[in-house]
């Protein structure tokens, strides 16, 4: 390794000791690590003492045990403690392959303004079955950046993916981990939104792998995307000069949770599924009424699709519409009004078959509630968040 700048890992972690032997292992076999830097951000789980513990073991492995303020400044308060020249910064769930560190060093030989981006997929299939789904979907996501990585070099920092990359210790002197304007979320793509605008270059190599060990329930998932798109707010306002709206759409199906509707014309895309409900639910009404046969059946599995459909747009709607101190009331007032049209709505269908002697008129009323559906939901105007 003669001649090849020094490289310390910096990895923040946070309550998860159960990880930590599959993240430190492969690291400290490495023949080209000078030190591993785990900077633990206030974990309450034993990870700072079984850390200590094997540092007895190798020098190499450095713990810092710092109080709970976040993965930024712990990563800073790590990249501060490390004394080689180059400096790669490690999620604790991405697990090197051999050669990481070494082909990571061989790109800063000169200790240019250089970050360098290693290539870290997700293994979907390795997941129990229920569990697949969000990993499935995440590495989809992640491929879809690293094509334009290759083909657009400037997305390597403007659109940076975080989790494997190094540069020289001086550049993340010039940049600093804990003075972003994002905490969470699109962090690591505002990081490299300020690397770009220092100056320094991007550049981006499959061959330095890593194994990411993504594992996320969908509840936890969806919270994720909530988050990712607050963040994009944000960066928009902070780096309005740079994150156009090309930028935040990414690659064509890239983080499909920041593309949804936005195909669509501005006024439609928050009241699109109360359309989509009401239409569905007014075709599979005409086919109930008018189609023969079978037809039938199909018909009304689709109503019911979309009647449930309808029911879930109910239950989610008052939290959307009123401030929190008003939900409770916005709910009970639509539950007191939903419930009483389904009761009067299968008189009005009955007095109908009565009145025309026509069985296809019953759903004549159902076919009015899905127009009053569609016809209404353009008025929705949701409660403003902070």
């Amino acid at each position: 390794m003669a001649g090849s700048p020094r490289v310390s890992v910096v990895a923040p972690t946070y309550n998860r000791r159960h990880g930590l032997e599959a993240f430190v292992e492969p690291l400290l076999r490495e023949p080209g690590l000078h030190e591993l830097v785990m900077a633990v951000d206030g974990s309450t789980d034993g990870s700072v003492e079984w850390l200590q513990e094997r540092s007895r073991r190798d020098a190499r492995l450095k713990v810092l045990s710092l109080p709970n303020r976040g993965a930024g400044p712990a990563r800073q308060a790590g990249i501060e403690a490390a004394t080689g020249e180059v400096v790669l910064l490690l999620d604790d769930d991405v697990i090197a392959e051999p050669g990481l560190v070494a082909g990571h060093a061989r790109h800063h030989a000169a200790l240019e303004p250089l970050m360098v981006l290693g290539y870290m997929p997700n293994d979907w299939t390795r997941l129990p079955p229920g569990r697949r789904g969000v990993a499935k979907l995440y590495l989809a996501s992640y491929e879809h950046y690293v094509e334009r990585y290759r083909r657009d070099p400037d997305f390597i920092l403007t659109g940076l993916w975080g989790g494997n990359l190094s540069m020289p210790r001086e550049q993340f002197a010039r940049v600093r981990m804990d003075q972003l304007a994002i905490a969470r979320g699109q962090d690591d793509r505002e990081f490299g939104i300020r690397c770009h605008k220092a100056g320094i270059r991007g550049v981006f190599d499959p061959s330095l792998r890593a194994l990411h060990l993504f594992d996320r329930p969908l509840d936890a998932y969806r919270r994720d995307c909530r988050v990712m798109g607050e963040s994009l707010v944000l960066m928009r306002a902070v780096h309005p000069d740079v994150v156009t709206g090309d930028l935040v759409h990414g690659a064509p199906g890239a983080r499909p949770e920041e593309n949804v509707g936005t195909s669509l014309p501005r006024p439609v895309r928050a009241i699109w599924p109360h359309l989509a409900c009401g239409a569905g639910s007014l075709a599979a009404i005409a086919g109930i009424a008018l189609l023969p046969g079978s037809s039938v059946v199909i018909c009304a599995a689709v109503l019911g699709f979309f009647a449930a459909g309808i029911l879930i747009l109910m239950l989610a709607l008052p939290p959307l519409l009123a401030p929190p101190q008003d939900v409770h009331r916005v709910s009970a007032a639509m539950f007191t009004i939903s419930y009483s049209c389904a009761v009067i709505t299968p008189i009005f269908s009955g007095l109908a078959w009565d009145l025309t002697g026509l069985a296809w008129s019953a759903f004549v009323p159902l076919g009015a509630c899905a127009v009053v559906l569609m016809a209404l939901a353009p008025t929705i105007r949701f409660a403003p968040r902070s």
